[in-house]
């Protein structure tokens, strides 16, 4: 699968004396809690979310008093700001329930149904460097609640229900050579399911839950691309119209709709064993809402809440800080961000160590808190100065890509950079 660089979100995070305390920095990076951090300009449930360059886009969809929608809004985490109106196009169809995906950095938005109830075969594409939607083939069948994924470089749609709301049992892909869609003989959902939830890990795809003629599906099936293979592995508790997110070599499960209740809780899959951990749940139990992962958290958007209404709420789950008092920094201690980073080989590190305090350590973290390689360790005069990180480990060993936490200590003060290490 061809490695595909995101945008990387470069801050600096105080950690203060509670690090001199005894505090570990594992304990900042596992420690998560889902807080509210912002508010959809309309209530929305069924949208399509994707994640681009770091912007989040939510399409389509329903509020309070429409079947289906057109608009599209574009939300960016780092400055909590939204678009849409006249900066944004609207969809050429409002639709509900569609799926959607980013394949050569265009948004592929697929099915759905639309304001006069039909289920829709169709698929528009948004291409950010022409600020407009684009045609793109229709799908072999009607498709409601499908879920859309990228594995390699092929767009796959799985599941759904037609326009008699018969669940589908059937997975389809785009023929780039034919410029069509074909069903995947190979490759058929276990038993029909609609509002089911796909996350992919290495080359495998991992379907969740879902309704069929029965209720909620409690059950995860496994397709391996490489041997073709399918596996089996149960749910907690059977639900559809949820979310699912690959984070940490993990799957988070997010909210849905069981049997009888909206759900608010969140569970970690983890695919080597195909065990089950408890998360943190959600402030508002939701579903038929999409989640979107940006650097280290995961970000859920609108759905339905308990009472029937459709949301505007946006949450977010994300590492939480410790630190109940954190102490300014002095103002000539300083560490900068990377150049270049992300990077293939070597990066950069300019520093300023301060007059206030004593020795200075820089050390190369992983995104657990593990150390990883030692930069500087050693007491230094006040001024300038920089550094540089080949990737290589304490040992020797160049280390995998992925992320990596710069962290500069002098004295109870602590500065974090992350870094971005790349296939070269």
């Amino acid at each position: 699968m061809q490695r595909r660089l995101r945008t990387i979100i470069l801050s600096t995070v105080v950690l203060g004396a509670w690090l001199a305390a005894g505090f570990a920095l594992p304990d900042t990076v596992a420690a998560q809690e889902w807080e509210i951090v912002s508010e959809m300009p309309q209530a929305r449930a069924g949208a399509a979310v994707v994640e681009l360059d770091g912007q989040v886009w939510v399409i389509g969809g329903r509020g309070q008093r429409e079947r289906a929608s057109a608009t599209v809004f574009r939300y960016d985490p780092l400055s909590n700001h939204w678009s849409g109106g006249d900066e944004i196009p609207q969809l050429k169809e409002a639709r509900v329930n569609a799926t959607a995906a980013v394949l050569g950095r265009k948004i592929f938005v697929i099915g759905g149904r639309s304001t006069q109830g039909e289920v829709l075969q169709t698929v528009e594409v948004f291409d950010p460097s022409r600020n407009e939607w684009i045609d793109f083939p229709d799908t072999k069948r009607q498709r409601e609640g499908a879920t859309a994924i990228i594995l390699g470089s092929r767009l796959y749609l799985i599941g759904g229900s037609d326009q008699g709301e018969r669940a589908l049992e059937t997975v389809e892909f785009f023929d780039v050579a034919n410029d069509r869609w074909d069903e995947i003989s190979e490759w058929k959902l276990d038993r029909p399911r609609v509002s089911s939830a796909a996350a992919v890990l290495d080359a495998s795809v991992y379907i969740f839950g879902g309704f069929n003629t029965f209720g909620p599906v409690g059950q995860v099936q496994q397709y391996n691309s490489t041997s073709g293979s399918v596996q089996f592995s149960e749910m907690r508790v059977a639900r559809g119209a949820l979310a699912a997110v690959t984070m940490h070599r993990s799957i988070y499960v997010i909210g849905g709709r069981s049997k009888d209740r909206v759900l608010g809780t969140t569970e970690i899959f983890r695919p080597s064993d195909a065990g089950w951990t408890e998360a943190p749940s959600l402030n508002r139990p939701r579903h038929s809402f999409s989640a979107v992962r940006i650097d280290q958290s995961i970000y859920a958007f609108g759905g339905i809440g308990q009472d029937g209404v459709p949301l505007a709420s946006v949450e977010k789950l994300g590492p939480i800080s410790t630190a109940t008092d954190p102490i300014a920094l002095p103002p000539d201690l300083t560490l900068e961000p990377g150049f270049p980073n992300p990077f293939a080989q070597n990066t950069r590190f300019r520093y300023s160590v301060s007059s206030q305090t004593g020795r200075v350590r820089i050390d190369v973290l992983d995104v657990t808190g593990r150390n990883v390689r030692s930069l500087i360790n050693d007491s230094q005069a006040p001024g300038t100065y920089e550094i540089s990180w080949s990737g290589d480990n304490d040992a020797g060993a160049q280390v995998a890509d992925g992320f990596y936490l710069i962290r500069m200590r002098q004295g109870p003060f602590s500065i974090i950079r992350k870094a971005v290490r790349v296939a070269r």
